[in-house]
C-alpha cells in the first residue's frame, strides 16, 4: 500500500522511459505528420504567391492559426489515449504490475501528454516551417523567415488547452471505448445543464423583483460583473483542471485495486 502512494525519482524515470518506449510510434507519427504538413503548406503558399510581402503575410497569419488548431486536435487525441492500456485486460494487468506507484504512473502520463507533447509538437512545427522556407528559397527565391509563434494571447490559448487537456485526460481514464466522443458528449451535457441553471436562476431573480430597472445600480453591477468574471477565470483555469486531475488520479488508483 505504501508503494502505491510514495514517489521515487528512480522508479519515475524507469516508468518515464517505459512510457516513451511504448508510445514512441504515436509520438513519432505526430512529429513526422506535423512536419510534413507544415512543410507542404509552406511550399504551396510559396508557389501561389506573387510577391514576398504577400507570401509572408498570408503564410504567417494562416500557419499561426493552423499551429493552434493542430495543437488542440492532436493534443486532445493524445490525452484521450494516454491510458490506452486500461482498455485491454491483459495490457491493463501488465501496466498496473509495473514497479511504480499509482502517482508515478499518473504523473508520468500527464507529463508526457502535456509538456513533452507540447515541446515535440512545437519543434516539429517549426522544423516543417524551416524546411518549407528553404525549399521556397531555392525554388521561388523567397527569403527565409522566422515564424514567431508568440502572439498576443498566446498564454491564454495555451492555458485553455491545458483545461481542455485535463478534461480529455480524465475522459480517457473513465471511458474504455469511444473516449473522445463520450468526453465531448459529457462536456456538451454539462454545458446544457449549466445554461439551464443560469436561465432558471435569472428568471427566479427577475420574478422576485431583484432584477428590475429601478433597482439597478450600474456601479454595483459593474463590480459584480468583475467579481463574477474573476471567479469564472479561477474556476475555469485553476479549479477545473485540478479537479479533473484529482478525479483522474483516484480513478486510476481505483483501477489498480480492482
Amino acid at each position: 500500500m505504501k508503494n502505491n502512494s510514495s514517489f521515487s525519482l528512480n522508479r519515475f524515470w524507469l516508468n518515464f522511459k517505459y512510457t516513451a518506449g511504448i508510445n514512441y510510434k504515436q509520438l513519432l507519427h505526430v512529429f513526422v505528420l506535423t512536419t510534413v504538413i507544415v512543410m507542404l503548406l509552406n511550399v504551396i503558399y510559396g508557389a501561389v504567391s506573387d510577391s514576398v510581402f504577400l507570401v509572408y503575410q498570408a503564410k504567417y497569419a494562416t500557419l499561426i492559426n493552423i499551429y493552434f488548431i493542430f495543437l488542440y486536435i492532436s493534443g486532445l487525441k493524445v490525452a484521450s489515449c494516454a491510458f490506452s492500456e486500461l482498455k485491454n485486460k491483459d495490457e491493463k494487468i501488465t501496466y498496473l504490475m509495473l514497479p511504480s506507484s499509482t502517482f508515478e504512473k499518473y504523473f508520468c502520463r500527464l507529463l508526457m501528454t502535456t509538456v513533452m507533447f507540447f515541446i515535440k509538437y512545437t519543434v516539429a512545427y517549426l522544423l516543417g516551417w524551416f524546411i518549407g522556407s528553404i525549399i521556397n528559397y531555392f525554388l521561388f527565391g523567397f527569403p527565409i523567415y522566422y515564424l514567431n509563434l508568440y502572439i498576443v494571447g498566446f498564454w491564454k490559448i495555451i492555458a485553455f488547452f491545458i483545461v481542455c487537456h485535463s478534461i480529455f485526460f480524465l475522459g480517457g481514464i473513465c471511458f474504455k471505448k469511444f473516449a473522445i466522443i463520450k468526453t465531448v458528449a459529457s462536456v456538451f451535457l454539462a454545458l446544457v445543464i449549466m445554461i439551464i441553471v443560469i436561465i432558471l436562476l435569472a428568471l427566479i431573480l427577475k420574478q422576485s423583483g431583484f432584477i428590475v430597472p429601478n433597482n439597478l445600480n450600474f456601479h454595483h453591477m459593474a463590480k459584480t460583473i468583475d467579481f463574477v468574471k474573476n471567479w469564472y477565470i479561477c474556476l475555469l483555469y485553476i479549479f477545473l483542471p485540478i479537479m479533473c486531475w484529482l478525479i483522474g488520479y483516484y480513478k486510476l488508483k481505483e483501477s489498480s485495486i480492482k
